[in-house]
């Protein structure tokens, strides 16, 4: 389930195969679950959406990211589904750029630029992919992660920083983060403190600017200020 980013009345519901349906369908709610619609696409296992966001401070609540793991039977990759307006059906995006690893094949999370919802990033595996034209093209920004030592990517976050934006990912490693002025390619570690362990997903506050890791195995963290996080200097 996800909530609407712009109007809290409104959430879509996914609702995965089962023994008694091979179907995998995807409802909205305009009024807190008291009706639901179903929202028409081209198929698959959604895993991961995002809902509702705003583009030249137009709110735009109907735009709808989802992430999907076609049957695997199909030999069809892992894909982002979209809508952009009101009662459309969803359409497949752009095919994501080949990747390496396609240990999981699925496409982990989705997250939209809160100021412009045709630019978003997505996690697949080991892999960043970026998009700013709503899904026309995806561009690989994984970067430095990999030498790092960062993998098994799980959850991204995007914080609108008062100076640049940041783009944080969720690894098997803790978290790392990325800088707009960097053309998020270049990342580093983000946080003292916080245990080698493998980060399932991350939550922001906007109001409060505090920033919510959830680590398996250990615990809760959180860390704040981020929009006022400064780029590191480069190493000699």
């Amino acid at each position: 389930m996800e909530l609407n980013a712009i109007n809290p009345a409104r959430l879509v519901i996914s609702e995965l195969a089962s023994a008694t349906s091979i179907l995998n369908l995807i409802y909205e709610s305009l009024d807190q679950g008291n009706t639901i619609t179903q929202i028409n696409g081209p198929g698959g296992t959604p895993f991961a959406m995002a809902y509702g966001g705003r583009s030249g401070g137009v709110d735009n609540p109907a735009v709808l990211y989802v992430c999907v793991r076609f049957d695997s039977t199909t030999g069809a990759r892992p894909a982002v589904l979209l809508r952009t307006t009101a009662g459309a059906s969803l359409e497949q995006t752009a095919e994501l750029p080949t990747h390496a690893s396609g240990a999981r094949d699925v496409v982990m999370d989705v997250v939209m630029d809160p100021d412009d919802w045709r630019s978003a990033y997505v996690v697949v595996d080991n892999e960043v992919f970026r998009t700013t034209n709503a899904g026309s093209s995806w561009t690989d920004i994984t970067g430095n992660l990999p030498a790092l030592g960062a993998g098994d990517f799980n959850t991204t976050v995007f914080v609108a920083g008062d100076s640049r934006d940041l783009l944080l990912v969720g690894t098997n490693s803790g978290v790392f983060v990325s800088f707009s002025d960097s053309g998020f390619t270049s990342w580093n570690k983000l946080g003292i403190g916080l245990p080698n362990a493998l980060v399932w997903d991350l939550k922001y506050d906007v109001a409060d600017d505090v920033l919510l890791v959830g680590a398996r195995g250990r615990g809760a963290w959180t860390i704040t200020n981020l929009r006022a996080l400064t780029r590191p200097p480069a190493e000699p």
